[in-house]
């Protein structure tokens, strides 16, 4: 088992190392190309961005795990800011509309 896990691994030593995660099956470009689609307007998710782009080579989950963590982390918190500003926007529209009502005194 171990023998496969370090070919599989490219036969370095650090493939058999506890949580190795093998080279990307995805071609750099694809993953490329998705971090961009990341950064259109109305993504909120890595599943929303993954579902605006056109003909995927691999999973949302693929995508994930082949991003590095220094693009990923920065990525999901902008949609995690997206998503707040959303959120901020239906408060904000709720106020303003029992203000209009004559619910909120002045």
């Amino acid at each position: 088992m171990l023998l496969y896990r370090w070919r599989d691994g490219g036969r370095q030593p650090g493939a058999l190392a506890l949580h190795f995660r093998g080279p990307s099956k995805i071609g750099a470009i694809h993953v490329h190309r998705f971090a961009k689609g990341c950064l259109k307007p109305g993504a909120t998710s890595l599943a929303t961005a993954y579902g605006q782009g056109k003909r995927q080579v691999a999973t949302v989950s693929a995508f994930r795990h082949a991003l590095p963590i220094a693009v990923r982390k920065p990525l999901l918190a902008l949609f995690d800011a997206r998503r707040r500003v959303k959120w901020l926007e239906r408060r904000a529209q709720r106020v303003v509309e029992k203000f209009e009502s004559g619910g909120v005194p002045i």
